[in-house]
């Protein structure tokens, strides 16, 4: 093994949880070699051996994500849902249409844009001081460990699980609204 992935693992906390996963938005349409779910969307979820009180979590990605934003972050520590699992709270983590383990069908769902490369999101996720896409207040940036520099090298990681984006905003907010009636009932079901 690689010593960063030595160090990786060390450092990692043991923990005892339930977890899965379900899919849901599972409409049935005609592809053109049968029929095609329209628009699944994956979900896993992860609770403590015994949850505290309170609603689950759901946790939804951006546009280009997929449900991993949540479970690790770029430089290899906990993310979100593990953290808040680690608190005693239920989580469920999504990978809505067309992203991560849900499938995107073109025929069905239509073409995906393009991949969001690391120009277009390091303004985003590592702002300059300065220039058409700094924001003064870039250095009080607290997302990464290490600060800006450390956040580059990340960046790489960031860039790697980014995926192709919906061409239009209203075909990703539609293709995602369906399946959230289920997501929801399916997420009380479970936290009960």
């Amino acid at each position: 093994m690689q010593p960063a992935v030595e160090q990786m693992l060390a450092s990692s906390e043991a923990t005892t949880s339930r977890r899965g996963g379900f899919w849901v938005g599972t409409e049935p349409v005609k592809g053109p070699l049968g029929m095609v779910m329209r628009g699944p969307l994956f979900v896993e979820w992860e609770a403590p051996a015994q949850p505290g009180p309170g609603p689950p979590w759901v946790l939804v990605h951006g546009g280009g994500g997929q449900a991993t934003d949540y479970t690790v972050t770029p430089d290899g520590r906990p993310g979100w849902s593990r953290l808040l699992v680690a608190q005693g709270h239920t989580v469920f983590v999504v990978d809505r249409p067309g992203r991560g383990r849900s499938p995107h069908h073109p025929d069905v769902l239509g073409p995906l844009g393009p991949q969001l490369g690391f120009e277009f999101l390091r303004p985003i996720f590592v702002p300059p001081p300065d220039g058409p896409d700094g924001n003064p207040y870039s250095r009080l940036h607290p997302q990464w460990p290490g600060g800006v520099r450390s956040a580059i090298r990340s960046m790489t990681s960031a860039c790697a699980r980014r995926g192709r984006c919906w061409p239009t905003r209203a075909r990703c907010t539609c293709s995602s609204r369906r399946a959230w009636p289920s997501c929801c009932t399916s997420s009380d079901r479970r936290s009960s």
